[in-house]
């Protein structure tokens, strides 16, 4: 991999680090396992759809008096979190070391991340950078920043980690879209409604 490459590798290992830990300290906080942390345990730690459906629509959607599972309150859970994540930085620092220079090498090799970063068509509206450099020619783009003229990479499901099985590549305006809220199904939908309206622009 050129630099460039490298740079973006090593920016998405560090994000994949944070969703797996991100997750991690909310199961111990909800568990009140924090006796538990260690390299291996991380290491180990599977995120499983019950626990991301408990993270996503109680903990960051519910008041802060809510209680998860008639216990812990969501603010209790986000202020132990947050302590623990200062007083347990030495911890956190070696599980990021390992994590990023052994997992994530296994879960999205090198060689297949250039791989995808060769992909030259948006998976949702399909438009291409030859599409997008026309309709720039001609004037019919109207965003106002530097993101665009390259596509970006975009989990299918962003409350996993970034994996070769996890991630595609997308246009600007649709992993601007997309966020955290859609699933890859949905936005297959608006994808396809935003295609239409570039098949549109094309024809002028």
């Amino acid at each position: 991999m050129d630099k460039e490459t490298k740079q973006k590798y090593l920016a998405k290992a560090k994000d994949s680090f944070r969703t797996k830990l991100n997750l991690y300290f909310f199961s111990k906080a909800l568990n009140q396992d924090w006796d538990s942390l260690s390299l291996a345990d991380f290491r180990n730690f599977k995120i499983t759809p019950s626990l991301v459906d408990t993270y996503t629509t109680e903990y960051w959607q519910y008041k802060a008096d809510f209680k998860i599972k008639g216990e812990l309150t969501n603010d209790f859970i986000y202020k132990e979190i947050a302590h623990k994540e200062i007083a347990r930085i030495d911890f956190i620092n070696e599980i990021r070391l390992d994590y990023i220079n052994n997992h994530f090498r296994e879960i999205f090799p090198e060689a297949e991340f250039d791989d995808l970063l060769h992909k030259t068509e948006c998976a949702y509206c399909h438009i291409t950078i030859e599409k997008i450099e026309l309709l720039a020619d001609n004037k019919q783009l109207h965003k106002k920043n530097y993101r665009g003229w390259s596509l970006e990479i975009d989990r299918l499901d962003s409350n996993l980690e970034y994996t070769k099985d996890n991630c595609v590549m997308a246009c600007y305006w649709c992993n601007n879209a997309k966020t955290d809220e859609f699933t890859f199904d949905e936005f297959i939908k608006v994808g396809a409604e935003i295609r239409k309206i570039w098949d549109d622009r094309l024809k002028k």
